[in-house]
């Protein structure tokens, strides 16, 4: 019990730092980053770009914590009972 208390625990930090550090984690892959550069010669476009994939990246995961609510509240609860 308490390793999979530790792992849950390991994978929700995991998540709150990915979402905390996205805006210094801008990546594209070699065909966004043509379109974005033969596109236009402003950044605008570029930034457009990397906001659109940073959104369809974090969707999925938004998606699973609201279907997964009960159970991480769940998870909560037990983690401020057990002191």
């Amino acid at each position: 019990m308490k390793f999979k208390t530790s792992y849950i625990l390991f994978v929700l930090l995991g998540f709150f730092f990915l979402f905390l550090l996205t805006d210094s984690s801008f990546a594209q892959c070699s065909m966004c980053q043509k379109i974005a550069t033969d596109g236009a010669n402003s950044k605008a476009v570029a930034t457009s770009l990397n906001h659109g994939i940073i959104y369809l990246l974090a969707l999925p995961y938004c998606m699973l914590a609201f279907i997964f609510r009960k159970q991480i509240i769940d998870f909560m609860r037990g983690l401020r009972t057990k002191k």
